[in-house]
């Protein structure tokens, strides 16, 4: 059994410094055939290591019934990952985050244990304890430290527990990050257990990672002090932001900017985890939401612009990766021997660059600061040498570049120049093999391989390099040929920085020429190279000619189009509607995700209209009165907050209603959010409530309300001072409280009825109450918010934050309730149209209501990612093949533009080259593929 430890700098396999270069594969939201490519790809981008989020609710679908088979196979993953070489970092969970639906937490698990998630319930513990033995059996044998019988050790060498446990409570914390720890330890695991939870708390045999993007350099330094006996590790590094429905990308992040992140952790002495390095889609249910507004549901596109696209394309940000990452697993002895406690005083990265003000998403300052450095340095030293850090501005570089002079402890000179690079590395006093020392260079390092020694600079300048104090001047190339020089019994292979990004390291050869590596290890050459050069370990070269990257110029053929419209479902016919005692969660009614059906029939007196109130729902109700569309009543492009208006009719009525849940929250605290129609609609009467008042209350713990509280630290309480109104309410209805918090409100806000609190609310998230006659009083009714933080910064715009109305009547009191299931048509249901028929004016003969449209198609067998353009739809599912893509969101019911996404991705492993593919399309409001078709992208 091999022997894994942790100390202050690393950890250590047998006694040899393991330096983890990790990025992060969502194996779930990848088709298993594509799995080893994934893999590959992290390989050829300088990657030593693969971080695997595990969604619970991907493996355990119905309680007690746990899959780890075909595309759940995570077993399967992690031996992938270990036969390409390379370590495995398991994060189990419970919850993972990461934009999936409920943070990955099943979702008929929130009702069985009464909402109470991510906490040290009883119920919930029990049911993760249940999960993880589970799990640990997948995944037991497969760490670094059990000998299996003929091939060798494991991949995994630290598994993370939970994931952004940002909450200061202490108890909460012991309680139930505690116990899973135990759990884990009790279920065989034996290698490091590491969080993500940025010092919120200390638990005992854990290694304290860190999540962000701003200031790494600071804060690797910082958890030295801190954490001074365990490995400094940036495990959420992020390398892209996640996309949400009716807003424009959110990723600023740029190459320049996460390649200077990494060199940030490099140059602390700290390891990284990019996230993602290849996030996939969110196929089927798997997208959630985010805690950014009322409205911020995740795109199925879940690649979040990050080094490797959904459809496996490499850009300009994977060549920044590869660039940091093949450098730094190549000289890991040189960084795992860097002196720990050795951080002289520097200027700041970040003065060199406009500040980054979100640390997820990479938004920034208009503008540098004006009279900060240009450029500066950080020099990190150790055992094997050091390296000289050299930063500048992220998006300044153009063609001038960046220039500096170095200024050497011998008191000689070193000129720099990053070209457009917005850092550079520099190898001083490094040992390189044998005899052979660096003494210092001016160009970049990219790897070292025997006694090959691979550097890059701009092209076109002037190379410094001494070694056993020999310097030679070398020329950065401008062609497609490297400059292959011998010095000192080292082969020195100068690249430009464009020929860098053109540059591979596979077995002891790095190729310069080639876009990567197919499945089998044959270069495949760079669309921009006639020609690539092999250099090997003992300094040998050839040049060759590989393999095309791409068939170029493939199409898909559509054969037929059919359409179905399920009236009886809009008109509330179908005998599928089976009836419920009372109103109830789609979680409840057993439609834990995606599409249902919901039938009110009702009688009323007398014809009328009424504005509707549905404030106990989620997320978007579609509500059709008697077969006719009257709104989209909920949250997202389109929708109308809470209210619809009807007009009754004297006798009977029937309220047809699709509700979409278009995901549950992935992060914050309004996690586990019920979906459907739960409650009663309500004729709705506003209240007079006068202008709002100043008072003062008893302090607030937002934690006897719930737990866990995040964003919250230890001992945070609400201020005395509250705003308030009061509000006359003499009958025996309910009242309906919104609550609107502004998301610029700097805390936590607590919702007070009659000074008891009654909620919490995440600034920028709405708040929804029905406040039963109970719980009120005949008379006078204060309704307060207090707020954790400042309420002389929040106090203009609560007061802002809420409206109340009153029950005037139930609409619903004594209606019928009945629910269907949504399913997918036979083929059988749909009728043939053509291409004329779908389009133009003719086309908008179906809007109104929603309707399935069915393609027929063939593919060519070529590796080009297709992509289904949804151009002239609204929103709605795709299917392939019967494989549940996902949602698409490209227009409102009225037709209005809603980004980012207009293309979804149709994974190769699910098409049927050469023979009738087929393109099931749900579309809510019935819009026509007429201008909607099939793509092929190529992606470089």
């Amino acid at each position: 059994m091999a022997t894994l430890t942790a100390d202050g700098q690393s950890l250590s396999l047998d006694g040899k410094r393991v330096w983890i270069v990790s990025g992060t594969i969502h194996y779930a939201r990848i088709p298993s055939a594509l799995w080893r490519s994934r893999i590959l790809a992290a390989k050829q981008a300088g990657l030593n290591c693969i971080e695997a989020p595990v969604a619970w609710s991907v493996h355990e679908i119905r309680p007690g019934q746990f899959t780890f088979e075909g595309e759940r196979d995570l077993a399967a993953f992690v031996r992938l990952v270990g036969e390409a070489g390379m370590r495995c970092i398991v994060r189990v969970g419970p919850y993972i985050g990461e934009e999936y639906d409920l943070g990955g937490l099943p979702a008929w698990l929130v009702p069985s244990v009464d909402w109470k998630v991510r906490t040290g319930s009883g119920e919930f513990l029990g049911a993760c304890s249940r999960y993880l033995s589970a799990l640990c059996d997948q995944i037991a044998n497969l760490q670094v430290t059990v000998r299996r019988s003929g091939t060798g050790d494991g991949p995994i060498v630290m598994v993370q527990c939970e994931h952004e446990w940002f909450c200061g409570d202490d108890d909460d914390a012991g309680a139930y990050l505690g116990e899973l720890t135990r759990y884990l330890r009790e279920n065989g695991i034996v290698v490091p257990i590491v969080n993500r939870d940025n010092l919120f708390h200390q638990i005992e045999g854990h290694i304290d990672g860190w999540s962000g993007g701003a200031g790494l350099l600071a804060t690797v330094r910082q958890l030295r002090v801190v954490r001074p006996g365990v490995p400094r590790i940036i495990m959420g590094l992020p390398a892209g932001a996640t996309d949400v429905w009716g807003q424009d990308r959110r990723s600023a992040w740029t190459a320049s900017m996460v390649m200077r992140n990494m060199a940030e952790v490099l140059a602390g002495g700290g390891q990284f985890n990019l996230s993602p390095f290849a996030g996939g889609t969110a196929f089927g249910a798997l997208a959630g939401r985010l805690d950014l507004g009322p409205d911020a549901f995740s795109t199925t596109n879940a690649d979040a612009s990050g080094p490797l696209s959904e459809g496996g394309g490499r850009g300009a940000m994977y060549n920044a990766v590869k660039r940091v990452c093949t450098f730094a697993s190549s000289f890991e002895r040189l960084l795992g021997g860097l002196d720990p406690d050795a951080h002289p005083v520097t200027i700041a990265p970040d003065a060199t660059s406009a500040g980054v003000v979100d640390g997820s998403t990479g938004a920034r300052e208009p503008k540098r600061a004006a009279g900060s450095a240009n450029m500066t340095v950080c020099h990190a030293r150790g055992a094997q040498g050091s390296i000289a850090f050299v930063f500048a501005d992220s998006e300044a570089g153009g063609k001038g570049g960046h220039h500096t002079t170095l200024l050497l402890s011998d008191g000689s000179s070193l000129p720099i120049d990053l070209g457009e690079q917005a850092v550079g590395w520099f190898l001083i006093n490094t040992h390189l093999r044998g005899r052979s020392t660096l003494d210092w260079t001016n160009l970049s390092a990219f790897t070292l391989l025997g006694r090959t020694l691979t550097l890059f600079g701009p092209a076109g300048t002037t190379g410094a390099v001494s070694i056993n104090g020999s310097p030679l001047t070398v020329s950065v190339p401008k062609g497609q040929k490297p400059n292959i020089v011998e010095h000192e019994g080292i082969v020195l292979v100068v690249c430009s920085t464009e020929q860098i990004d053109a540059s591979y390291v596979h077995g002891q050869a790095v190729y310069v020429g080639v876009s990567g590596f197919d499945a089998d290890g044959n270069p495949l050459m760079h669309p921009e190279y006639r020609h690539y050069t092999r250099v090997d370990s003992d300094g040998e070269s050839a040049a060759s000619t590989g393999t095309e990257v791409l068939t170029a110029g493939a199409k898909a053929t559509v054969k037929s189009w059919g359409v179905f419209v399920p009236r009886a479902h809009i008109e509330g016919t179908s005998e599928r509607f089976a009836r419920v005692a009372e109103p109830q969660s789609m979680e409840r009614l057993g439609t834990a995700s995606g599409y249902g059906w919901l039938r009110l029939s009702m009688k009323t007196t007398g014809a009328k209209r009424c504005k509707a109130a549905f404030f106990e729902s989620g997320d978007r109700l579609h509500v059709y009165h008697d077969g006719k569309f009257v709104d989209v009543v909920g949250r997202g492009p389109g929708a109308t907050p809470d209210f619809a208006t009807l007009f009754l009719k004297k006798g009977e009525n029937t309220l047809s209603i699709l509700i979409d849940n278009l995901g549950r929250f992935s992060e914050g605290n309004h996690l586990g959010e019920m979906k459907g129609l739960f409650g009663h609609v309500w004729e709705p009467s506003a209240l007079k409530m006068g202008t709002a008042k100043m008072s003062n209350g008893a302090l607030i713990n937002p934690i006897t309300l719930r737990k866990p509280v995040f964003g919250l630290r230890h001992g945070e309480l609400t201020e005395a001072a509250r705003v308030e109104w009061t509000v006359q309410h003499r009958k025996k209805s309910p009242l309906l409280i919104a609550v609107d918090v502004d998301s610029a409100v700097p805390g936590i806000v607590v919702v007070v009825l009659n000074d008891a609190p009654i909620g919490l609310i995440n600034p920028g998230q709405p708040g929804r109450f029905v406040v039963d006659s109970e719980r009120l009083t005949r008379g006078n009714n204060t309704v307060g918010l207090a707020v954790v933080g400042s309420m002389e910064d929040s106090a203009t715009l609560l007061k802002k934050a809420v409206t109340i109305y009153e029950g005037k009547s139930c609409l619903t009191e004594k209606a019928e309730w009945s629910f269907a299931k949504w399913e997918t048509p036979k083929a059988e249901a749909f009728e043939s149209v053509t291409k004329t028929t779908m389009s133009g004016k003719t086309g908008e003969a179906w809007r109104g209501g929603p309707a399935w449209w069915r393609a027929e198609f063939t593919v060519p067998n070529t590796n080009e990612p297709l992509f289904f353009d949804a151009n002239g739809l609204s929103k709605g599912h795709l299917f392939l093949n019967g494989r549940d893509v996902g949602r698409y969101f490209v227009a409102t019911h009225d037709g209005k533009s809603v980004p980012p996404q207009t293309r979804y991705y149709l994974p190769e492993p699910w098409l049927k080259p050469d023979d009738v593919n087929e393109l099931l399309i749900f579309d809510e409001h019935g819009f026509a593929p007429g201008r909607s078709g099939f793509v092929y992208e190529t992606e470089k």
